[in-house]
């Protein structure tokens, strides 16, 4: 819990590969299935704010 949230103050300051980072561990973490899902998109959307910036996050794969 505490990773997605640090990723939600990351996103809303702005700081979307940090926030990415933050989700994507959290997805790996995560045992809930619904909750999975929720922070899958969360990850998506860190890397569509990115869109291919140079020297921004690399993502893995987050498949939920």
């Amino acid at each position: 819990m505490a990773l997605k949230k640090s990723g939600s103050c990351n996103y809303m300051l702005g700081n979307y590969a940090r926030a990415g980072r933050d989700w994507e561990l959290a997805f790996k973490l995560e045992p809930d299935p619904l909750e999975k899902a929720k922070v899958g998109k969360m990850v998506d959307e860190a890397r569509a704010k990115l869109g291919g910036k140079e020297g921004a996050w690399e993502p893995g794969s987050v498949q939920a």
